[in-house]
């Protein structure tokens, strides 16, 4: 994600700005990877979080507890 921003970037800005679209690239594609990692994490937690919802159900039913 990071690479593939930082290539957008070099096409996208430098052409336009020079020196200056160079220096916007990197905190841009931090910034893209950065808002892409929270929906990762998001998705993530919230299947893990359904995962962690199956096992109590199961182990409700088995009658454990812990």
């Amino acid at each position: 994600m990071e690479l593939a921003s930082k290539i957008a970037a070099a096409y996208l800005f430098i052409p336009l700005w020079g020196y200056l679209g160079a220096c916007i690239a990197e905190p841009l594609s931090w910034t893209l990877g950065a808002i892409y990692l929270l929906f990762v994490f998001k998705k993530e937690f919230k299947r893990l979080d359904g995962l962690a919802e199956k096992q109590k159900q199961k182990e409700n039913i088995m009658g454990l507890k812990l």
